[in-house]
């Protein structure tokens, strides 16, 4: 059985073209001796000649001939198959699709910013998604990357970029507000938005537990997105128990303040989450820059 060697298809296809070994050892970058050597071990595999050759020209024997064609389509073929894993190649390494819990929005978009200054050639994609979905895409492979605001990673690795204390966001002119920590007491008969049991069971249940017994009703987010959390504030259609999700004071919304709740000291770390599968380089430089960041902290 005759093995397929590209670099000797390319060389044939060459030297048929030019009619020249020495052109097509230009063309090829080779020297016109080791082109011969391989034309001539091409020859010994194949059983009989390719090539005519004389003082002036080469020419193609009649079995040559019939193999030009065919040796020609396969050459182009695998070119096309090259350039198709070339552009593979670069779409992965510019690849970074990243999942992104709603919350920490502003954070997030600040840290985007300055990994789109230092790395312009990465073309980021997100997808705005519960931290479970985020979860289960990320061991999928179907994303490199996630911005999660949870304690369920299990065996995703996770950096820990930073961690928010749970708290009541009010109005900032809210009685409330002129507590700096509010007795469980004074929210009697109140209705407080808290996190969905699916989401965060654990913390549910230690708020559940704690508010319920002073007449505390509590009902499910309608929407956990840190901006929809401050339009329902501000509008006045109530109280939102949630991680603080401004990290900075000068990323604080108008208008809004947060208040802990004696007795209610969990916290949610914001973190960035991969799995172990392989890693696209603009994934790898991302997480490297928040390491980076993160030990400087």
């Amino acid at each position: 059985m005759i093995e397929l060697d590209l670099r000797v298809l390319r060389s044939f296809i060459e030297i048929a073209r030019s009619k020249s070994f020495t052109k097509a050892a230009a063309r090829l970058n080779l020297s016109q001796p080791r082109l011969s050597v391989r034309m001539r071990e091409f020859e010994a595999s194949l059983g009989f000649a390719v090539f005519r050759r004389d003082a002036r020209t080469v020419e193609l024997t009649p079995e040559g001939a019939k193999l030009f064609d065919p040796i020609a389509r396969c050459v182009a073929q695998a070119d096309k198959t090259e350039a198709a894993l070339h552009d593979a190649g670069a779409e992965f390494r510019q690849r970074l699709q990243i999942g992104a819990s709603p919350l920490f929005s502003v954070e997030r978009w600040q840290i985007m910013e300055r990994f789109a200054v230092a790395h312009p050639e990465a073309r980021p994609r997100i997808m705005i998604a519960p931290s479970p979905e985020i979860f289960a895409a990320l061991r999928d492979g179907a994303l490199d990357l996630g911005f999660t605001a949870s304690q369920g990673a299990g065996d995703l690795e996770r950096l820990t970029l930073w961690k928010s204390a749970y708290g009541l966001i009010l109005k900032a002119d809210s009685p409330l507000a002129a507590h700096s920590v509010i007795e469980p007491a004074t929210l009697k008969g109140l209705m407080i938005e808290t996190f969905p049991r699916e989401a965060i069971a654990g913390l549910h249940a230690d708020v559940t537990g704690l508010l319920r017994p002073f007449g505390v009703a509590l009902v499910d987010m309608i929407e956990g997105c840190s901006e929809a959390i401050a339009h329902r504030v501000l509008r006045g259609d109530g109280i939102v128990l949630s991680p603080r999700w401004w990290r900075s004071p000068e990323n604080a919304p108008t208008g809004i303040v947060h208040r802990m709740v004696r007795g209610i000291d969990e916290t949610l770390d914001f973190d960035l989450v991969r799995s172990k599968k392989l890693q696209s380089p603009a994934a790898r430089r991302l997480w490297a820059m928040l390491s980076a960041e993160a030990a400087t902290h």
